[in-house]
């Protein structure tokens, strides 16, 4: 809401415009009565860059409010009427020229040397706009030695120039090029109305906004060049009639939406209709004495006002609790939250109390609409809010989907919200319990000396209670060492942007240990960073889970090798390749018939899909079915790390698992505990017994290497064969032989 008036004092315009109208229309009888002569043309000129009130629409035409209203006034009493829109300071030289009959503009003192007005018919307000990135600035007293943008002709020129305020003032020839010049930075800021410029910036999409509150609140009045007094007569018994008649309400119905008034407080609003009333009564009586048809007119027009304001009234008062409160659960909603709490920060800070601030989420919101519906959700977070609505002394808010901010300059209130919101005696065994996870920031002072904005204590309270659901404790008090790691935000935040564009792949090799040729290689993502250079997928991967980015990521890693092995035939050829995929790949349902089109390039069957065992487990049911599906696509699947989770070989063989990789923590001491020995020779031949592949992974020395051997793996990687290498470098090791093992079996000291 930009503009300075409310909409109680819209209707109270009305009532004033009506009385306006009963004196113009007695001026008229009587100018009709001395037989003065009306002009048969007027041309009415305005600015084009100035929405809603006027302005070119798309075929050049004008069109606005002022507009509109210019059209009525000419059919009130037939003259002919032209409206021609321009630069402002032409459209105010073609008036002083003789050229044109009238302008809309904003009445002053000054402008009253080369103008005569009519009565107002409206009220704008300026402001102070500035750059979106600019830091925030009051009033123009804030702007010394600045550049300030105006327009040529405008009310704001001549009055920043007679209030001599220290700026340097750049003028410009329209308000559409005050405004660029804001958002090309080429001054500090751009002095005009509010309502027009919001327009402007919205239609140009400008990088301007609203810098401290309105100023200038003045009248809008159509003016003639000084001393034609006939014509401001005219205009004026013009504009009295299409208020009479009703259809200047009409028009400002009509653009109503468009023009955003902002509503005032209800005693002022009250104070003006009470002054006004009083006036009013007494004009309506006296002309009642006068002309008993007019009092009839009068009198209907004063019932319907008296109806609109009292709708007005209502309304304004709803509005206003609606623009503060939540519609759901009627507590504070997030902007009126910011703001009293800023007061709240500034009194604690003045008088060094102690404030606190609570973040509370309702974990279980979206299990409960999926099981329950949105509706036992809504009556569950309603229950929540009834609870914290009984602290009187606190402020509480619902930002929406089951988060709650609550602050309080008491210990006590603290302690008890956490104990209302875990205790649950008022609901019966049948109910279903919301689950809280509190976050609490406790506010003594700030470090640095400066006064905390709100929403930085609102954000350590939000970090405290992540931090609880991520420990699954109910209640976190903040410290900084629970911040999250800022390179995390940017890593997630710098995929959104690029995507997987930033992605290589690298590959290690795999060598049959029977045949000792390379035969497999896996394929591994790594992501090349511009500013963090390469960074391990132990960093991002977890990161893309948490966020369910991972399937975007396991697709891509599924095109790129596929584009791979057909581009480097016949290297390629009798190679396997393994891709890694997660759970959330298994159960999304998309994910088959992904695949199914993806293979349809590759000439043979030659991808192994691997997903580690514990994410097997979690989805055996889905995972099985899916397993059989890209059974019958020709590819195989591996249980990767296998010995970190609990399954057993024979129930992983229900599974359609083609092979598994033994953890590469049971690897690296093969050769140096007698227990890690075990485990690995009796999970090979458990694994051969049910018919699997055993590969191990990890494998950096010769001595591991023979030991596996005679163990008898199926294949091994590790660095001892290769360390993961780009594309074009693994390509000279595919199908190529390797002699490492002694090929005299011995048997390990630890058997």
């Amino acid at each position: 809401m930009d503009c300075a008036l409310g909409t109680s004092f819209k209707k109270l315009h009305f009532l004033l415009l009506a009385y306006l109208a009963l004196t113009a229309t007695g001026s008229q009888a009587t100018e009709s009565v001395d037989g003065s002569v009306m002009s048969d043309s007027i041309i009415f000129v305005g600015s084009e860059y100035y929405p809603p009130f006027e302005s070119l629409s798309a075929d050049k035409q004008p069109e606005g409010f002022i507009t509109d209203i210019q059209y009525a006034m000419s059919k009130a009493d037939g003259t002919n009427v032209e409206v021609k829109l321009m630069r402002w300071e032409d459209a105010l030289q073609e008036v002083q020229n003789g050229r044109a009959d009238a302008v809309a503009l904003i009445a002053s003192k000054e402008r009253s040397e080369h103008y005569d007005f009519t009565e107002p018919f409206y009220y704008v307000a300026h402001g102070l706009f500035i750059h979106t990135n600019t830091k925030e600035v009051d009033s123009l007293e804030d702007m010394q030695g600045q550049k300030v943008a105006v327009v040529k002709g405008a009310y704001a020129k001549s009055n920043i120039e007679n209030a001599n305020y220290d700026v340097e003032l750049v003028l410009a020839d329209s308000e559409l090029e005050c405004l660029e010049l804001v958002s090309a930075k080429e001054v500090y800021a751009c002095v005009e109305v509010i309502i027009t410029t919001k327009r402007l910036t919205e239609k140009y999409e400008l990088n301007v906004k609203l810098a401290g509150p309105p100023f200038w609140p003045r009248p809008y009045a159509f003016g003639v060049k000084k001393g034609n007094t006939k014509l401001q007569e005219e205009l004026q018994n013009q504009l009295a009639q299409i208020i009479v008649d009703g259809t200047y309400s009409d028009i400002y119905k009509k653009w109503d939406s468009q023009i955003e008034w902002k509503p005032q407080s209800f005693w002022k609003s009250f104070g003006q209709l009470s002054w006004l009333m009083g006036f009013l009564l007494v004009i309506l009586t006296v002309v009642f004495v006068l002309n008993t048809l007019l009092r009839r007119k009068v009198m209907h027009k004063t019932k319907q006002l008296e109806r609109e304001l009292k709708s007005s009234r209502d309304l304004q008062k709803k509005f206003v609790f609606n623009a503060t409160h939540d519609s759901t659960t009627k507590l504070l909603n997030r902007k009126a939250l910011f703001e009293l709490l800023d007061e709240k920060i500034k009194y604690s800070f003045i008088h060094h109390d102690e404030l606190f601030v609570i973040a509370i989420r309702i974990t279980n919101v979206v299990s409960i609409i999926s099981v329950f519906g949105y509706r036992k959700a809504i009556d569950i977070v309603v229950s929540v809010a009834k609870k914290l609505s009984k602290f009187d002394q606190a402020l509480s808010a619902h930002f929406g989907d089951g988060v709650f901010i609550v602050s309080t300059k008491n210990q006590s209130d603290v302690d008890s919200i956490i104990q209302v919101l875990g205790d649950h005696s008022d609901l019966d065994s049948n109910q279903i319990y919301p689950v809280p996870v509190i976050g609490v920031f406790e506010f003594g002072g700030s470090p640095d000396g400066n006064l905390p904005r709100s929403s930085e204590l609102v954000r350590k309270a939000i970090t405290a209670m992540n931090y609880a659901e991520r420990k699954r404790i109910l209640v976190a008090d903040y410290n900084p060492d629970i911040e999250p790691d800022r390179r995390n935000l940017q890593l997630l935040s710098d995929f959104y942007k690029v995507g997987c564009d930033q992605f290589v792949l690298h590959y290690q090799a795999q060598i049959d240990v029977d045949l000792e040729i390379i035969t497999h290689v896996e394929a591994l993502i790594r992501w090349m960073h511009p500013t963090l250079g390469l960074v391990s997928p132990y960093l991002f991967i977890p990161l893309l889970e948490e966020s369910g980015n991972i399937n975007k990521v396991t697709r891509w890693v599924i095109q790129e090798v596929i584009r791979f092995i057909n581009g480097h035939k016949p290297q390629t050829d009798n190679i396997k390749f393994s891709v890694n995929i997660t759970t959330r790949d298994l159960i999304d349902d998309s994910f088959i018939e992904f695949v199914r089109k993806a293979v349809k390039d590759l000439e043979t069957n030659s991808l192994i899909f691997e997903v580690t065992e514990s994410e097997l487990l979690e989805e055996k049911d889905k995972a099985k079915w899916v397993m059989l599906e890209l059974e019958s696509l020709g590819i195989s699947c591996a249980a990767d790390d296998f010995g970190t989770g609990y399954s057993s070989l024979s129930y992983l063989n229900e599974l359609s698992i083609n092979e598994v990789k033994l953890d590469r923590s049971f690897i690296a001491s093969l050769h140096k505990s007698d227990r890690a020995y075990k485990i690995v020779s009796s999970t090979i031949e458990l694994a051969h017994a049910l018919g699997l592949v055993v590969v191990a992974e990890g494998v950096e020395d010769r001595e591991t290497y023979q030991v596996l051997s005679d163990l008898e793996c199926d294949r091994i990687q590790g660095y001892l064969i290769s360390k993961p290498v780009p594309g074009n470098d693994v390509l000279p090791l595919l199908g190529s032989r390797l002699q490492i093992k002694s090929h005299e079996k011995k048997t390990s000291s630890l058997s």
